[in-house]
């Protein structure tokens, strides 16, 4: 019956399935900022429809891969995709999770970690150089490892190593060989819109810091970024389920890592889910920019705490003046 309901439409599981143990939410927050907004703990499908947590629970049960989109420095967000891994285990999955933030430059070394007996989380982060590769402290992260370590459930890198990823930001694409090109999906259009919404993107998350002629090659490094948690995915699915911890722009449905694996795996049941911080004072949907007739690039959308409520601009702006060549 699973086999045959991963090829029906996502709107059908949720009908049809019926999930023994449901995914819930945290009943504290770690996150300290505007926990009294009354979007905190709210779960919507991307059309802006209030959901519960079984119908959340209902899509994961149906679905190939699970796509679990997060801002990095909020551990709200870790102990949730923690809790969403769980709740597949206890349905009887045992899905491969694949990190954004393990590239294929620590493959050796988190096989060998893996293949210590009785491995735990335990020394994970220090055999991965986690921190060293500038991710958030590990500490954070720690739950979701500790579940896919405790079940036993393979563990992929999903990243491009660090030369790759130089290569394509000074060279393009003409730094892959062809098989690569088409594995990242490089060769193929973006979905209408899709440059401009990631170029947006791009300048938005840089602050509107970056000088134009960065941005070509940022793009393209990212997509190719796309490309490779697809391709991981691809690989990890082999078995079963797959499930992806990355930040929330590659699980966007429009451009993403989904339109990526749309084409890779044709007929595939893909969840794509969107967490997101409350900021101050907007307590509606409309302020996140979500509506039915402008609905959000995900399948749903999770509301917490903010972690942090400095002025991220600032620190990049000094930074960017550090790293100036001198005059």
């Amino acid at each position: 019956m699973l086999a045959l309901l991963r090829h029906l439409p996502v709107l059908a599981l949720l009908a049809l399935a019926t999930p023994a143990t449901a995914f819930e939410m945290p009943s504290a927050w770690l996150s300290s900022h505007f926990r009294d907004n009354p979007l905190v703990g709210s779960l919507w499908s991307g059309d802006g429809r209030r959901v519960d947590a079984a119908t959340l629970t209902a899509a994961l049960d149906g679905a190939d891969y699970v796509l679990l989109g997060e801002i990095h420095s909020n551990p709200d967000h870790h102990a949730i995709q923690a809790r969403i891994v769980e709740a597949m285990v206890a349905a009887g999955e045992r899905p491969a999770v694949v990190f954004e933030m393990i590239s294929a430059d620590e493959i050796p070394a988190l096989d060998a970690f893996l293949a210590k007996p009785g491995a735990t989380a335990e020394g994970f982060g220090a055999a991965v150089k986690w921190t060293e590769r500038g991710w958030p402290d590990f500490a954070i992260y720690r739950p979701i490892v500790a579940t896919a370590l405790a079940h036993r459930l393979p563990i992929h890198a999903g990243n491009l190593g660090l030369e790759t990823t130089r290569r394509i930001s000074r060279e393009g694409v003409a730094a892959l060989p062809a098989p690569d090109v088409a594995r990242l999906g490089l060769d193929l259009p973006m979905p209408e819109g899709g440059e401009a919404s990631l170029t947006t993107e791009l300048k938005e998350s840089h602050c509107g810091l970056l000088p134009d002629k960065a941005i070509a090659p940022m793009l393209t490094v990212q997509r190719a970024r796309d490309g490779a948690l697809a391709d991981a995915l691809v690989e990890a699915s082999s078995r079963g389920q797959a499930v992806l911890i990355a930040g929330a722009g590659h699980v966007r449905t429009d451009y993403a890592v989904p339109a990526l694996l749309r084409t890779r795996a044709p007929g595939a049941a893909i969840v794509s889910i969107g967490m997101m911080e409350v900021a101050d004072g907007k307590t509606g949907l409309a302020d996140y920019g979500m509506s039915r007739d402008t609905p959000a690039p995900y399948d749903f959308v999770l509301f917490t705490p903010r972690a942090d409520i400095a002025d991220p601009c600032a620190g990049m702006a000094e930074a960017m003046k550090a790293m100036a060549p001198a005059k």
